[in-house]
Formats: structure tokens, C-alpha cells, sequence
């Protein structure tokens, strides 16, 4: 997943990776979802991604493509995503998650492996 991070030792080039991946819309490999998500959904997103061949779910983004939080985000709130995706999915599939920032906006990117038997 190396590969998935690359942007983050500049922080220009990290927004525009990030509105980038917003204006591509959602498409297999990429998802929004906002904040507010029931766990069961989020499990359900995690694995179909995964057995999809992995990608990315940005929290915080809706289905117009504006990213909608400025509180900031808590580092509990990422752990207990990767505790959904261990816990819920069967088999647990491990993820990581990053904090992202698009103009006043905060937001989590899930990155999700694809799934290898």
C-alpha cells in the first residue's frame, strides 16, 4: 500500500491528490461515505472493497463530492475503524486509515487492501 501514500510529505500536492480523487467520483475502487455511518454498513463497504481488489473509502465526503466536516478529527475515531474492519469482517481485513484535509474540510481516508487467499 506504499503506493497509496506517496502524497503525504507535501502538503500542496496532498490537496491536490485529494480533490483530485473527489472529482473522480466514486467508482469501484473509490467510495465517500459521510460521517454518521452505521458500523454494519461500513464492515459491508470494507469487504466488498477488499474482495474488489482494494482501494480507498473517503469519510467525511458525500455523494456530491463536497467534503462537509470542519471539526477535526480524533485519533479514537480512526482506531474504531480499523476495529470495525477487524471485528466485523470475516476475515478481519487490515486496514489504515490517514487523516486528509481539503480547504476547511477534515476527513479520514480508509485504505483497503484487496483481499488474498
Amino acid at each position: 500500500m506504499e503506493h497509496l501514500r506517496k502524497y503525504k510529505n507535501n502538503e500542496l500536492s496532498t490537496e491536490i491528490f485529494i480533490n483530485s480523487l473527489i472529482n473522480e467520483g466514486q467508482h469501484r475502487q473509490l467510495e465517500f461515505k459521510n460521517f454518521g455511518y452505521s458500523e454494519t454498513d461500513l464492515a459491508k463497504s470494507i469487504a466488498a472493497m477488499s474482495n474488489s481488489g482494494g482501494g480507498r473509502i473517503m469519510i467525511g465526503v458525500d455523494d456530491n463530492r463536497k467534503a462537509t466536516r470542519t471539526s477535526k478529527i480524533e485519533k479514537f475515531e480512526m482506531e474504531e475503524i480499523i476495529r470495525i474492519a477487524k471485528a466485523l469482517c470475516d476475515p478481519s481485513i487490515y486496514i489504515e486509515c490517514e487523516e486528509f484535509k481539503v480547504g476547511d474540510a477534515n476527513g479520514i481516508m480508509v485504505l483497503v487492501p484487496g483481499f488474498t487467499s
